[in-house]
């Protein structure tokens, strides 16, 4: 099946050609313990940039605000939504149509790309961060919590005549975008950090995956995170459904994972992203690709390697209607969202499970990958909406009834 998952439209963009070095003016050194219970410190040392623009950090940031316990939060925030980059794209009273409905049906979370490329288009000293602030301001206003997924490479970051899912030839550089996101956001409530999308396959970290050099763009965000707002929340990139395939184009979650932590990594991240797929099967049919069905062994990986006390994030979770091969009816979209949702909140070393997505990209029934809605993209319901509408209300049932228990 492809594997194509997030961010499946990209943004034109456009750069100097060639790679750009980095003055670097100063230095930053920190190193954290991170998310496993313990003292255990990595031993990354990077090098971030300090402010060298006007237009990079002109006034210094307020104070980061504490983010919440994510492992004590009720069970409604354990659900949201995943809209890869349509709604940098939307008109302001589409996204505003957009954010209206996901927030009406109680979910907490929208997963949001903070695309480098865009951001620095111009050049390592450009910054704009504008379509961002905008998406980011509209869904903080109407309640919802953000999990930032910074990523892909700008044209003068990569090599040259390669694509924005090319990993950046400096890892150090995108950890200065990070901690400059992060400056920018967490005093607005910003403490959810995904670092990349699927890596494990070869569509978005080209040539073909590689576990070390992702460990290691992984462990420089982290520091850069953790400098800033030492009590956020880094999840490694959500894995895609794949298997291992001799050519090295794609590795399962289960192999990219222990290779990550064959690397070095396990101190670098607090939860461990995962895209549960299972169309066009239904979420515990036993299949070695039905990323959803072996997410128990994906946990093993974890707690084989110390780590049983961090959860697993579904932050893709979807099925297509339409007539693509892969695609189901709008009944069948229905019943893998209440199976997948009903199956994950039983596992105890789940967090949250992000819908892929709200609306349909396109209209083109033939077309998988514009079909993944809750809504059409005429904003017509499909049946799953309201199937979506009851997990979140039985969720916010059962929190209402603990809470009473407890009191």
């Amino acid at each position: 099946m492809p594997l194509a998952r997030s961010s499946r439209s990209r943004l034109a963009v456009g750069g100097a050609a060639g790679v750009v070095v980095l003055a670097l003016v100063g230095t930053l050194v920190a190193v954290f313990g991170f998310g496993n219970g313990d003292n255990t410190t990595p031993t990354t040392t990077i090098t971030v940039p300090p402010d060298t623009t006007a237009t990079a950090s002109t006034v210094a940031p307020p104070q980061v605000s504490t983010p919440p316990s994510i492992a004590a939060l009720p069970r409604p925030w354990r659900t949201g939504f995943a809209n890869g980059v349509m709604p940098l794209q939307s008109s302001d009273a589409d996204l505003a149509k957009d954010l209206d409905g996901m927030a009406a049906t109680g979910a907490r979370w929208l997963r949001l790309d903070f695309y480098w490329p865009t951001i620095q288009q111009a050049g390592p000293q450009s910054w704009d961060w504008s379509g961002t602030d905008r998406v980011v301001g509209a869904a903080l206003s109407r309640g919802m919590h953000i999990l930032a997924m910074p990523a892909y490479s700008p044209t003068w970051a990569r090599p040259a005549g390669t694509e924005d899912h090319h990993p950046p030839l400096n890892p150090d550089w995108y950890a200065r975008f990070v901690y400059e996101a992060v400056k920018r956001y967490a005093p607005l409530g910003v403490h959810a950090w995904e670092i990349w999308n699927e890596p494990n396959v070869d569509v978005f970290w080209q040539p073909k995956p590689d576990p070390a050099a992702y460990a290691a763009l992984l462990e420089r965000a982290a520091v850069a995170i953790k400098s800033v707002d030492p009590l956020s929340t880094v999840i490694t990139g959500g894995l895609a459904p794949a298997l291992d395939k001799a050519d090295g184009s794609s590795l399962s979650a289960r192999t990219f994972l222990s290779r990550v932590y064959d690397a070095g990594a396990s101190g670098a991240f607090d939860a461990v992203g995962l895209h549960p797929y299972s169309f066009p099967a239904m979420p515990l049919d036993p299949s070695d690709w039905n990323t959803f069905y072996n997410a128990p062994t994906l946990y093993q990986v974890m707690v084989d390697h110390g780590d049983a006390k961090k959860r697993i994030w579904g932050t893709e979770f979807g099925a297509p209607t339409g007539v693509d091969l892969n695609a189901g009816t709008p009944q069948f979209q229905n019943d893998v969202l209440l199976a997948g949702y009903r199956d994950w909140m039983k596992w105890s070393f789940t967090g949250p499970l992000f819908w892929y997505s709200w609306r349909d990209t396109g209209v083109n029934a033939g077309d998988r990958e514009s079909n993944f809605g809750l809504l059409a993209h005429d904003g017509t319901p499909k049946p799953a909406l309201n199937a979506f509408d009851d997990v979140v209300r039985q969720l916010n049932d059962s929190a209402r009834r603990a809470s009473l228990r407890n009191k």
